[in-house]
């Protein structure tokens, strides 16, 4: 069963009129434009952080198996492969709050 809010109201205020908006609405609306830019330099900024923080780990990484291969194929193959099995709990541990946090 839903639930329905009905409400009247009894004194007029500036903007009531069709196609005009009173000054609660007009600074509600303002405040979550203010709201929603804070969140979006918040994501943004955890976004840049998080490209940060993945390329510095993925470098070395990527060194490794460079020098692996020129020290042998064997050794170069291992170590990719040891790299990529590293990589799939890596991906899930940033895969997961995302995918949570847009779960509504």
């Amino acid at each position: 069963m839903s639930k329905q809010v009905f409400s009247i109201n009894f004194f007029r205020e500036w903007g009531d009129e069709p196609g005009e908006c009173s000054y609660r609405t007009f600074f509600l609306e303002r405040k979550n434009r203010d709201i929603m830019k804070r969140q979006h330099r918040q994501v943004l900024f955890s976004g840049i952080i998080t490209a940060i923080g993945i390329s510095l780990h993925n470098f070395p990484e990527g060194m490794g198996v460079f020098f692996g291969s020129v020290k042998g194929l064997q050794v170069g193959l291992n170590l990719a492969l040891a790299i990529a099995l590293h990589n799939i709990p890596k991906g899930i541990a940033i895969a997961l709050p995302v995918y949570f946090a847009t779960e509504r």
